[in-house]
């Protein structure tokens, strides 16, 4: 959590990610769905996560495309090395 915001963390991202994009991004379509999804009908957990939603609106993230497309912008892309197999003699 960084200044009070919940994001999600992998390897496969070069920075944390959003809680709000990381929802968007698989099809939660609405900020009072998200809301709901996280905060329950919780007034105080509600008036807490709003900084969250803040912050999908500042980065301008809106629909499911622009998300997906923005964590796009932001995943790694890791390469295995191909080692020669090991051959088991019996």
């Amino acid at each position: 959590m960084n200044k009070g915001l919940i994001s999600h963390k992998h390897k496969s991202f070069a920075n944390d990610i959003p809680i709000t994009i990381a929802l968007k991004a698989p099809g939660v379509q609405s900020d009072k769905e998200t809301l709901l999804f996280c905060a329950r009908n919780i007034k105080s957990y509600q008036r807490a996560f709003f900084p969250n939603l803040e912050e999908a609106i500042k980065l301008g993230i809106f629909t499911t495309q622009q998300a997906r497309e923005w964590i796009g912008d932001r995943t790694r892309v890791i390469r295995k090395v191909a080692r020669p197999r090991r051959a088991w003699s019996h």
